[in-house]
Order: structure tokens, then C-alpha cells, then sequence
């Protein structure tokens, strides 16, 4: 049982047609947070059942086109001071001590875990490992139609939170994020990403025949 404390941490989710995955994604956060948020934007199957039966709160909208509108809106469900963000194909694997101890900070930095990815490179599957920021002060918004990224002025702190990742290359995952790309609109700085955020972000977006040029 999690002890009350002033710095609530919530995880927050957007979904659609995840019940293959969804059911471990929330059951590995749930011993380690305060609040479950599910933002489902269409789904066609089990998806908005399970994560009712997993003890998160659902609500549904309209997919908008956009990964960073998705994210904003899951972001306003909840008033705590710390968002803890996750894919369903995802899962805490490791570390999940750390989001207690993360009660007693203020939310005056932008949280970066490590995810490890499987990914199925056609030959076999490849392990990965990058950095990306998950923990979430609350104000904090997400820029970038399909690529998506918080932005925030905050500094960034590695905490020592694993996340399993399988999906990388699921179909579920392609079908999601093949919205059109234009170069102008949709283009997100990699400046203010560490090297294995852009890395990652680059390997995601490979499934819309994108090519990643920096020369």
C-alpha cells in the first residue's frame, strides 16, 4: 500500500487496441503509483475493459492526428505533481522503488529512464537500450505531431527506473504512427535531445520511410 504523501505520481497513458500488452503495463505500475490514467483514442477491442479492470480511470476521445495533442490531453487528466508516461507495450522491469522515493522531490526536473527495446530487425530480435524522459513535472506539454517530445525549460536527471519495451516494431505500432509527414510541420529540434533520445526517435519513425539525415 502506497503511503500518502504531497508529491502524488500518475501514470498517464494513450491507447487504442492494446490487449495483448496492456493488462502487464498497468499491473507493473500500479504497486508504484497514485493514480492510472488511460486517454483511449478509438480502440476496437478488450483494451478500455482491461485497463477498467486494472483500477485505471479511462476516458475517451477522438484520435486528433497528433501524438503531442494525445499526450497534452492524457497530461490533463490528472493534477499530480509527478506524470509518470508509458506505452502499453511497455512495462516497469526494474526500479520501480525509485517512484516512492521520488514522493519526498519536488518536481523540479524532468526524469529520464532507461528503456530497453526489443526490436525485430527481420533476422532476429535486437536488444537496445536509450534514455528518454518519462518522468514529468506537472506542466510540462509535448510538442511534435508524430514523434512527439515534452518540452521543458527544466534540467534533466537520469533515476534508476527500467523499462521493458517489446513493441517497437509491432504492427499495432506502425499502423498508429503512419499519419503523413511533412518536413516542415512536423519536424522536431534534435538539439535538446540527448543522443540515445534521438536515436530511438529516429528508429521509431524508420517504419514511415523516413530518412534521418545529419550531415
Amino acid at each position: 500500500t502506497i503511503v500518502a504523501t504531497m508529491n502524488r505520481i500518475a501514470l498517464v497513458m494513450i491507447v487504442r487496441n492494446e490487449a495483448r500488452c496492456l493488462e502487464r503495463c498497468l499491473a507493473s505500475a500500479r504497486p508504484w503509483v497514485d493514480e492510472m490514467h488511460v486517454l483511449d483514442t478509438g480502440s476496437t477491442d478488450a483494451t478500455p475493459a482491461i485497463a477498467e479492470r486494472c483500477g485505471a480511470r479511462v476516458v475517451h476521445a477522438p484520435w486528433p492526428d497528433d501524438f503531442a495533442q494525445a499526450r497534452n490531453q492524457a497530461l490533463a487528466l490528472t493534477a499530480a505533481p509527478w506524470r509518470l508516461v508509458l506505452d502499453a507495450d511497455e512495462w516497469i522491469a526494474a526500479g520501480g522503488d525509485t517512484l516512492a522515493a521520488l514522493r519526498a522531490d519536488a518536481p523540479g526536473f524532468v526524469g529520464l529512464v532507461r528503456v530497453d527495446n526489443l526490436i525485430d530487425s527481420g533476422g532476429g530480435e535486437l536488444e537496445s537500450a536509450s534514455w528518454l524522459p518519462r518522468l514529468l513535472p506537472a506542466g510540462i506539454h509535448y510538442e511534435g505531431r508524430i514523434h512527439e517530445q515534452p518540452v521543458a525549460a527544466l534540467p534533466r536527471r537520469r533515476v534508476p527506473l527500467v523499462i521493458g519495451h517489446d513493441g517497437t516494431m509491432a504492427l499495432s505500432t506502425v499502423m498508429h504512427r503512419n499519419l503523413p509527414y511533412d518536413p516542415v510541420r512536423d519536424f522536431v529540434p534534435v538539439t535538446p535531445l540527448g543522443f540515445n533520445e534521438f536515436v530511438l526517435v529516429a528508429s521509431r519513425v524508420s517504419f514511415l520511410s523516413l530518412v534521418v539525415s545529419r550531415r
